[in-house]
């Protein structure tokens, strides 16, 4: 009997191992499947580096945070140079996706000129850039951006900071950056510095300009304007302000390394997180299922949440001022903003 027994629990468990390919080579039933991916495309402007960072600091991002819980289909493209520079309608279409990434300025007009209403969110584009390219036509779906530059706001509080002694500030602007003027009145009534503007682009000579400037203040922020700040202009800034031994506050690593005090900026790795954490808010909130129709809920556009701080100490030096280690202040920069209060006698 007991022999019997195993003959047929031999025969049992070949049986189950036999059926076991055709098993696994079956369709899943529907109640196994999982909600559909939502469908992202990242189009980059280009190969560079910081496209490429920013990709894939989105990209490792939100597979992470999402898990399987959200499943994500991730298609990457790299606009060729004469996409970029010509772009045309029908390349790329925003129904084919739930959302597109253009990264860079070149993507952006490319995607604005694709037919469809899915949703976008524009990365590695400033803001007078980005207002330029999406509000010239009609709204076709939910739009918005992670701009580049700094906030105002921010780069006042980190003056203050970095230089408690210094109280007097002149901001250099352009053509692309007088909508900051309002900002600048906000900023310096929050604050002890006096603040006075400068327009680069409306002077005849911008050396003029920034001798007009470099007269009347103690320190000077340089705002990111391509038609004003030239790269030829902002070697003769930095280089008339060490002479007067005045410091200046640029907005990248490289304006630091060529000679300003420091700056805050915000690396493509970070913006690349912050699209990441707002494209998987989102998905969330579309709670988009298989054969659902998805809304995206996209917020306004809005500057940088993550930053970083650099600081020349070569010049700070030279300049004989002793200023905190780029770390210290912006872990105090962060600190204020996350605590949403700031004294003007701060």
């Amino acid at each position: 009997m007991v022999f019997r027994s195993r003959i047929a629990w031999r025969c049992w468990i070949r049986g189950v191992v036999l059926l076991l390919p055709a098993f696994m080579l079956s369709p899943l039933p529907a109640w196994a499947s999982g909600p559909e991916p939502h469908r992202v495309l990242l189009l980059l402007s280009g190969d560079g580096t910081p496209y490429r960072l920013a990709a894939e600091s989105f990209s490792r991002t939100l597979l992470k945070s999402a898990g399987r819980a959200v499943p994500f289909d991730i298609t990457q493209r790299i606009l060729l140079p004469e996409e970029a520079d010509q772009p045309r309608a029908g390349v790329v279409s925003r129904d084919d996706y739930d959302l597109i990434l253009p990264i860079g300025t070149g993507a952006a007009q490319m995607i604005e000129a694709a037919p469809g209403k899915g949703a976008v969110l524009n990365i590695l584009t400033t803001r007078d850039a980005f207002e330029a390219i999406w509000t010239a036509g009609p709204a076709r779906g939910p739009v918005s951006a992670v701009y580049l530059e700094q906030p105002i706001a921010r780069q006042i509080r980190f003056i203050q900071l970095a230089l408690p002694r210094h109280r007097r500030c002149g901001v250099i602007l352009g053509k692309r950056s007088r909508h900051l003027v309002e900002a600048l009145g906000a900023a310096e009534a929050d604050s002890r510095l006096d603040l006075s503007a400068i327009d680069l682009s409306a002077s005849g000579k911008p050396i003029d300009g920034i001798k007009g400037v470099l007269g009347a203040n103690d320190v000077i922020l340089a705002i990111p304007d391509a038609e004003a700040l030239t790269p030829n202009v902002a070697k003769w800034l930095l280089y008339m302000a060490y002479q007067k031994q005045i410091p200046v506050i640029g907005f990248s690593r490289a304006f630091v390394d060529a000679g300003a005090l420091g700056a805050v900026y915000t690396s493509p790795e970070q913006i690349g997180r912050q699209a990441a954490e707002i494209v998987l808010r989102a998905a969330l909130a579309a709670g988009k299922e298989k054969g659902a129709a998805a809304v995206w809920p996209l917020p306004p556009p809005q500057y940088p949440e993550y930053f970083t701080i650099a600081i020349n100490d070569s010049v700070a030096r030279s300049l004989k001022l002793r200023v905190h280690t780029g770390q210290y202040l912006a872990q105090s920069l962060l600190q204020l903003e996350q605590a949403k209060t700031w004294r003007a006698q701060n």
